[in-house]
């Protein structure tokens, strides 16, 4: 189908300035970001990111349009390859990977079949984590896992204050608050390898699920130390913004047994879905960041669905903080589960109407 447009809409974003993502790499909440392609045969691909900086919108636009317009959406191997290739002034890694769900999600919408259909399903639905935003207070993160725990989920993991006394003091707390849940630490790459040593000994006694991120992804040695002396297992490379050709580098050591991914600096759905093979062929999982607006978890859900060797879908916490504009939202069951989308293309639709009121800039 013929590309004729690629649109980026700034969407006001009504949180609360006390919204923290997280300690340290992400103090503020950034706006919300639309990507829109549109297409000759009036099929359009949505996806929402909150990864690309409102300054950087309206370049981030030209350098789509150059990519995209005129082009075929079934040729997304070649764009994908064009996209993640594409050397600065001339990228903007978000705004590209949105592109390349938005051109999944209008391929899946023409064949009128979910995503994770269109790519060859592996499931139908998967085990679903509660994943906190940042608090000043350990009161603050357990009294927001509460509610998590109520509605279903089984497991959950937190962004700590980034300090590695106060991460252990808290990791104390929520196992003694929440005996039975799986639990899982994001400090971001906070730890100097000595504190991410001590840090993951408290862990590994607290009977962590997995210990992501303790220090930079580019350190493969430390990570390799880290994953000799832990017996928690690391989740690492989420931080390493060179995508799939830095995979190599962590299928190649042992440094961690779940691989994660941050696809919109990775190249979207194409890229998640060589990188998740590549994985699958190193007996390696391939666990997704989903952290954010229900677009963006919904490419990711589609992709998981689609693979085998992923265990979770990574769930904000309150659930949908991040829903303005949209027409549907996904949600959890009574068993911790989220299910595979039911309408074609990523699975939820935006609400035209709530997106125009939100608009304040469109480029």
């Amino acid at each position: 189908m013929k590309i004729t447009d690629v649109t980026l809409s700034i969407l006001r974003t009504e949180l609360e300035e006390t919204v923290i993502p997280t300690h340290g790499a992400v103090d503020a909440m950034p706006p919300l970001v639309l990507v829109s392609v549109s297409t000759a045969e009036g099929i359009d691909g949505n996806y929402i990111s909150y990864l690309i900086p409102a300054k950087a919108v309206e370049h981030a636009a030209e350098v789509a349009k150059a990519l995209l317009v005129d082009r075929d959406t079934y040729d997304v191997a070649a764009l994908s390859h064009e996209m993640t290739t594409a050397l600065p002034p001339y990228s903007n890694p978000p705004t590209l990977a949105g592109a390349d769900a938005c051109l999944w999600d209008i391929n899946a919408k023409a064949a009128g079949v979910p995503l994770y259909k269109y790519l060859g399903a592996a499931r139908h639905e998967i085990r679903a984590y509660t994943s906190t935003v940042a608090y000043p207070t350990i009161d603050g993160y357990i009294e927001a896992l509460r509610p998590a725990v109520a509605e279903g989920f089984t497991a959950a993991k937190f962004h700590p204050f980034g300090e590695a006394d106060r991460d252990i003091e808290l990791a104390r707390a929520i196992r003694h608050e929440f005996p039975n849940l799986d639990l899982m630490i994001d400090p971001v790459c906070a730890y100097t390898l000595p504190e991410a040593l001590r840090v993951g000994k408290v862990l590994e006694e607290l009977n962590f699920y997995w210990f992501e991120n303790p220090i930079s992804d580019q350190d493969l040695d430390g990570l390799s130390y880290l994953a000799n002396k832990l017996g928690v297992p690391l989740a690492v490379g989420e931080q390493n913004f060179a995508g799939f050709v830095a995979l190599h580098q962590y299928l190649s050591t042992t440094s961690g047994f779940y691989v994660r991914t941050l696809a919109e600096y990775a190249g979207g759905v194409t890229q998640m879905m060589k990188s998740a093979h590549a994985c699958e062929a190193f007996n390696h999982n391939y666990e997704i960041h989903s952290y954010g607006p229900p677009l963006n978890l919904a490419m990711y859900l589609n992709v998981a669905l689609a693979i085998r060797n992923c265990d979770f879908a990574e769930i904000m916490v309150p659930q949908n903080l991040l829903g303005i504009g949209m027409a549907d939202l996904p949600t959890i069951n009574e068993k911790g589960y989220i299910a595979g989308p039911q309408k074609p293309g990523l699975g939820y639709d935006i609400d035209r109407d709530k997106i125009d009121n939100l608009t304040l800039k469109r480029c």
